[in-house]
């Protein structure tokens, strides 16, 4: 026989024991679980989630037993409960068969049903891409940036032109024609001013270069994108057919010798395969059928002429053209470093 804390007044008696007199005179059956009936017969209990774990431990330690009822004195209450803990198989089938949801349950389970379609059309509808502004969606897939203070960039849709043979004006052989096509890209565009009350905003750290006060003041920087696409001029300057024309002008990087260019030219091969994995395309090129003779089947190509949407860089352009450093600045244009600002060593 299990106590309850040792408590004389609450007491387990099993079915096994049909000599109690208490058992005899006080069985009367209850619908309640045991577990809830015996926190209702014992006030004394405070935490109920302990109570309840106290009870399951002393139903599974006479589980031998088909039937437990609780007694107690006139102390707690003359009343007996009784619970059983395994249903007869008749009991079961019979309660399975009566038991299911009311039509309050059917009815609640209808509202909340409707509540959560109605919540889950509000939040996305909210989220659409009709409801942002394009600045909103170049600040959330982007970093910070300037130009999203200024100008609303637009996107459009773009057909690449990834034929393998067919040149266009980029890929012809190093001449004027090329250069000029390259540089009005803004290929070589000085650096912007970023002003003090936006720099750290945008990534500038306070202690970098200054433009002197007298001159306004700011942080001169130079757009990513821009110098991306320096880097890639850079890389077709320095193909082997083309690198002894650029070598032999000795203008802008080719002004150096060459184990610098070499190493201007691996920074920025480093620079686009870090940015081109930062920025992974991942879109599919299908393949297209070709026939290369009369005497070959049709072969398989990859198709690199795919669309996308882009961002539209003429908006980048002309924001950085209009606000890029004149060619020439005074000799006093930057400011000098300051106490506590940092010097490096080396070129990082």
């Amino acid at each position: 026989m299990a106590v309850v804390r040792n408590r004389p007044d609450v007491r387990f008696v099993s079915q096994a024991d049909p000599g109690s007199d208490s058992a005899q005179q006080h069985r009367t059956p209850h619908s309640y679980h045991l577990t809830d009936l015996v926190i209702r017969a014992t006030g004394w209990y405070t935490d109920r989630s302990d109570m309840r774990r106290r009870v399951r431990r002393s139903l599974f330690a006479t589980a031998s037993t088909s039937m437990i009822y609780v007694e107690h004195d006139d102390k707690v209450g003359d009343l007996l409960l009784e619970t059983p803990l395994l249903d007869h198989p008749e009991e079961q089938e019979s309660r399975q068969c009566s038991s299911g949801p009311s039509t309050t349950q059917l009815a609640f389970a209808l509202i909340i049903c409707c509540l959560s379609f109605f919540l889950g059309f509000n939040i996305a509808s909210h989220l659409q891409p009709s409801n942002l502004s394009s600045r909103d969606i170049m600040r959330t897939i982007s970093g910070p940036s300037p130009i999203l203070n200024d100008i609303d960039i637009r996107w459009k849709e773009v057909q690449f032109n990834g034929s393998l043979l067919k040149e266009n004006i980029y890929r012809k052989d190093a001449g004027p024609e090329v250069d000029i096509a390259w540089k009005e890209l803004g290929v070589d565009y000085h650096a912007v001013i970023i002003p003090f009350s936006i720099a750290q905003s945008v990534g500038i750290d306070l202690d970098q270069v200054q433009v002197n006060d007298k001159y306004g003041g700011g942080y001169p920087a130079n757009i990513e994108g821009l110098h991306h696409l320096h880097c890639l001029n850079l890389l077709r300057q320095t193909l082997y057919w083309n690198y002894p024309y650029y070598r032999s002008l000795g203008q802008g990087p080719f002004k150096n010798e060459d184990f610098i260019v070499k190493k201007h030219a691996t920074h920025c091969l480093d620079i686009l395969r870090q940015q081109l994995m930062c920025t992974i395309d991942i879109g599919v090129m299908g393949q297209i059928w070709w026939q290369p003779g009369e005497d070959h089947g049709p072969e398989p190509f990859v198709d690199f002429n795919t669309k996308h949407i882009c961002r539209n860089f003429e908006d980048v352009r002309r924001w950085a053209k209009e606000r890029q450093m004149p060619e020439k600045v005074p000799k006093d244009f930057l400011k000098s470093p300051g106490e506590g600002d940092r010097v490096w060593g080396e070129i990082p």
